[in-house]
């Protein structure tokens, strides 16, 4: 096939994606308010001392980055007493979200990306068993 002017051929190496940033988030025409991406929410109840529960969750973060190193990056959290920050990228798409460790649950919020709706079960199923496993 011949190609002239300004044609590339289709190629993987011609196609750039956008930053993810840019991805998710879309305007509404009538009042240019930016839409946020869908948000999960949920509990995990606990019968721990509250510091001990603390502890636990934070191992658990450090296990998944070193779990799924492979498609999970950039994790970073910060923590303030009870209350922690967390955002990552898994498969390059970003995830940001909060836990509170509260006396008897925790309770955890966050953004996931529109590409990311279809597993929203899956991806809650299975915080909600490996975090109640942790703090058993």
């Amino acid at each position: 096939m011949i190609f002239s002017g300004n044609v590339k051929p289709f190629s993987r190496n011609n196609l750039k994606r956008p930053r993810s940033s840019h991805i998710f988030q879309t305007t509404n025409p009538e009042n240019k308010e930016t839409e946020e991406m869908p948000k999960f929410n949920m509990t995990v109840p606990h019968s721990l001392a509250q510091d001990e529960a603390v502890k636990r969750v934070k191992h658990l973060l450090g296990d998944v980055r070193t779990q799924f190193a492979d498609t999970i990056g950039e994790l970073h959290e910060a923590w303030d007493g009870h209350t922690g920050r967390f955002d990552f990228s898994a498969m390059g798409y970003p995830i940001t979200g909060s836990l509170t460790v509260n006396p008897s649950q925790v309770d955890i919020s966050g953004e996931l990306p529109f590409a990311a709706m279809l597993f929203k079960g899956k991806i809650e199923s299975a915080i909600k068993d490996r975090l109640g496993a942790l703090l058993a």
